[in-house]
């Protein structure tokens, strides 16, 4: 019998949710990932021979609760990236996204399919595991972001940093029993490889545990960026293969 645990991908076509599905496929397990245009995501892993026959893609929208449902079911473990894209406005200084609370909006809706499929369930239902890629800069009483990028985050990202705001809530606000969560906020996303520099990884209250591994760091982390693939990687074996291990109910702040 395979114990391991069954996935699902949302927003799979973007760089970071894309790094640990990769991961994922090529580690063998099942997978599941909406999105709007199949053939985008097939290209995507076709042009890194990344293994597809583990792989189901079902095509909707998230904002689409029978799309949304039908990635659901059957799948121990979520992860989230959902994101708009960016849209000026005649404001240089405050730019926004073609949908402003996307983070909020799909959240609510797997939130909302999981709670239909619990009641459908019964018993038998298992609350899944929840990872959703937030952001640094959040939380004035647990500082994560490094000064140099206050005026960016505050004044350039806040409309979307709102969005996140409100989809943390939502996770953090699910009915008990419904869902197990992972906050991940990493730094400033850029490119390039993973494992080139020292990902750190921290949380309010977190005690170094001597092993090591992710900077071995007292509580909440500072610090400026990290890369798509760092985050992806920091899913994989986290989320993934440990199921969430001592991240679990804590928003992780990931930097180098």
């Amino acid at each position: 019998m395979d114990s391991k645990p069954t996935l699902a991908f949302f927003g799979a076509t973007g760089g970071c949710v894309l790094a640990v599905l990769t991961l994922s496929l090529q580690a063998g397990y099942s997978c599941t990932a909406l999105v709007r245009t199949p053939s985008k995501l097939s290209r995507l892993l076709s042009v890194n021979s990344v293994p597809q026959e583990n792989l189901n893609i079902v095509e909707g929208n998230v904002k689409d609760p029978a799309a949304v449902t039908k990635t659901l079911l059957g799948r121990s473990i979520i992860i989230s990236g959902v994101g708009g894209v960016p849209k000026f406005t005649p404001n240089p200084f405050r730019p926004t996204l073609d949908d402003p609370v996307i983070c909020q909006s799909a959240t609510r809706n797997i939130v909302s399919c999981l709670q239909e499929i619990q009641k459908s369930a019964g018993v038998e239902y298992k609350p899944p595991l929840l990872a959703v890629i937030s952001s640094t800069g959040l939380d004035p009483k647990t500082p994560d972001l490094a000064w140099a990028l206050v005026p960016l985050y505050k004044i350039l990202l806040a409309i979307p940093h709102a969005d996140k705001e409100v989809m943390e809530e939502v996770v953090v606000a699910a009915p008990p029993g419904l869902l197990e969560y992972v906050i991940v906020r990493p730094g400033f996303l850029t490119d390039g490889a993973a494992g080139q520099k020292t990902v750190k990884a921290g949380y309010d209250g977190r005690v170094q545990k001597g092993d090591g591994r992710w900077g071995d760091v007292k509580g909440v982390v500072s610090g400026y960026t990290i890369s798509r693939a760092d985050v992806g990687r920091f899913l994989f074996e986290e989320v993934v293969t440990r199921e969430g291990g001592e991240w679990k109910g804590k928003k992780v702040s990931l930097v180098y």
